[in-house]
């Protein structure tokens, strides 16, 4: 059987690779709340860089902008489905009440 998500899913080239093994390493290290989750800490990034011996200023600055711009998206959309789930949970219980 043949999934059409799957036929046209993108490839990567070796650069964008790395910047999203890096992001999945890090994603661990980022702190989750009742609402969602929070963005991974600079801290972290530094210290992956390090870690990988990432030394140049310029690509350190462009590896932590591409980072944090992964995450941002990640973190909206995570987020975003947690208050919606909340939401859903909350008029649930609304109506169990009546």
């Amino acid at each position: 059987m043949k999934v059409p998500a799957l036929q046209n899913r993108p490839t990567l080239t070796r650069w964008v690779t790395e910047y999203w093994e890096a992001f999945q390493i890090l994603g661990s290290s980022r702190t989750a709340h009742q609402g969602g989750i929070g963005p991974i800490p600079l801290s972290e990034i530094v210290a992956y860089m390090d870690v990988v011996y990432l030394r140049d200023i310029d690509e350190r600055l462009t590896f932590v902008t591409m980072i944090q711009s992964l995450d941002n998206v990640y973190v909206k959309h995570i987020n975003d489905k947690a208050a919606k789930r909340a939401k859903a949970e909350r008029a649930k219980h609304r109506q169990t009440r009546k």
